[in-house]
């Protein structure tokens, strides 16, 4: 297989498109604590903001609509992702270009409450928001690589050879597939580095009509990010049928369930462990002090 292997920080950028879309994933696992996760995104963004009591009120009525929108949009692309399996061609063919709609829903969400936000909180706040998001996101998605066990090329390798066995690639087609996404990668990761230097961008002394400007380019990116996608699939469809290209972009949030599910296997696997190493330490100490008073 020919194939690139790509720096850890490009594939995070791959499963981020969306600042929703791991604990979207994780919501949909009963034992992950779906409200402790929204709980804690709500304390850090509370802290982080510094809201004032008039800007409180008015600032999480737009929030709570604008978290509703975007995770009802990400779950409607993972449902129709999961649909591909059982798709029929001419409805893959539909349902890829459905999925690239679905994207640019997700960017329109976006500037349509950067509107909103900045009309009940300044515009600092809500480039401090939107740096608070992506933030909390990562650190979970950290904190579930960490406890995976794998990082770094040794996931991305897992991760290349779950997606060629899901496509059922030749040894053909994956020769003129793997170049093509790489290529998209790299766009990707000019995109990511923009968008870094963009956010960077803002210092202390920056005026709310910098800070707008500086917004409304992010926005452009994600735009840009949408408008790759759709060439991206284009270019797909001339190398693979339309069922692999379809069964590589649900194999991306399969592979991600795959890595949630098995972080969650072997943190309940610790808990056991800690729990019965406990148990015994109990009972030993029980035991010592029994046998010191029957002396």
């Amino acid at each position: 297989m020919i194939f690139r292997k790509q720096k850890m920080r490009t594939w995070m950028h791959v499963l981020l498109l969306t600042i929703s879309s791991i604990t979207v994933v994780l919501a949909q696992d009963e034992d992950t604590g779906e409200d402790r996760v929204q709980s804690a995104k709500v304390a850090l963004i509370t802290r982080r903001l510094n809201l004032t009591t008039e800007q409180s009120s008015p600032f999480w009525a737009v929030y709570d609509e604008f978290d509703k929108e975007r995770k009802e949009n990400i779950r409607s692309l993972n449902k129709l992702k999961d649909r591909f399996q059982v798709a029929s061609d001419e409805e893959l063919k539909a349902g890829l270009k459905q999925m690239v709609e679905v994207r640019q829903k997700d960017v329109s969400i976006e500037r349509d409450y950067l509107n909103k936000f900045t009309k009940v909180i300044t515009s600092r706040q809500t480039a401090d928001l939107y740096k608070v998001e992506f933030e909390f996101q990562k650190a979970i998605w950290d904190r579930v690589v960490k406890g995976y066990g794998k990082n770094g090329e040794s996931l991305e390798s897992e991760r290349v050879a779950f997606l060629t066995n899901k496509m059922k690639l030749t040894a053909e087609q994956a020769k003129q597939f793997w170049p093509v996404y790489n290529e998209f990668e790299k766009e990707k990761e000019k995109a990511q580095q923009a968008a870094s230097q963009v956010r960077n961008s803002i210092s202390s002394g920056s005026s709310e009509e910098e800070i707008k400007s500086v917004l409304k380019q992010l926005i452009e990116l994600r735009q840009k990010e949408v408008d790759s996608m759709r060439r991206q699939v284009d270019k797909f469809l001339k190398i693979v049928n339309s069922r692999q290209v379809a069964m590589f972009y649900k194999g991306e949030i399969d592979f991600r369930r795959k890595i949630i599910r098995e972080w969650r296997e072997q943190r309940r696997e610790r808990i056991q462990d800690n729990m019965g190493g406990r148990r015994q330490q109990f009972q030993e100490r029980r035991e010592q002090r029994q046998e010191r008073l029957n002396h």
